[in-house]
């Protein structure tokens, strides 16, 4: 395999620990966070009720910097939209939870049926059966998530973002161990 341009990872290669360590730290809290799921959605979904209080706070602040303006109205009511369910998902996130996790899951279950379709219309390209594998599956974890809803929304959260810090934390690793293997 021919060696990349160097400078293609600029500062990186100098600092190619500090990357390393990022992924294992990554790999760390994803672990921990799928042993404490309930606590990492809850958490998660908190989270997500403050960014909405924090937008609907600036929108509201947005609406009265704009006098005269013909829709303000309207940017007024999705400010105090945005608050309303703020602070509904602080004070009540298992019940946010379950809410958002039901939308996650006919969400995932579409997204899946929708990668079938796809995949059957670009069945002349190669290898287009692991697209339709990939919306099978898709449309597995959708319905998992959805049979065990309510009780789904203790976990699903918690689960999806401890596995995306995992993966990032094994693609930081192997990004870093590539980088100071090509410099």
């Amino acid at each position: 395999m021919e060696n990349p341009d160097p400078n293609i990872f600029g500062e990186v290669k100098k600092n190619w620990g500090y990357l390393l360590a990022l992924g294992i730290l990554n790999i760390v809290l994803g672990t921990i966070g799928l042993a404490m799921l309930p606590i990492m959605t809850i958490t998660s979904i908190i989270f997500f009720g403050v960014l909405m209080l924090i937008g609907g706070f600036f929108q509201i602040i947005q609406t009265f910097k704009t006098r005269y303006w013909q829709s303000i109205l309207l940017h007024l009511s999705i400010g105090i939209l945005y608050l309303l369910g703020g602070i509904a998902t602080i004070f009540n996130p298992i019940a946010a939870s379950a809410v958002l996790t039901l939308i996650l899951a006919i969400a995932i279950i579409v997204s899946g049926i929708s990668r079938i379709f796809i995949s059957i219309q670009q069945r002349l390209l190669r290898n287009w059966g692991f697209s339709v594998a990939g919306g099978v599956l898709t449309v597995i974890v959708g319905i998992m998530i959805l049979m065990q809803w309510p009780l789904s929304s203790l976990w699903a959260f918690g689960m999806l973002i401890s596995i995306e810090m995992l993966i990032n934390g094994w693609t930081n690793i192997f990004l870093a161990i590539s980088i100071k293997r090509y410099t």
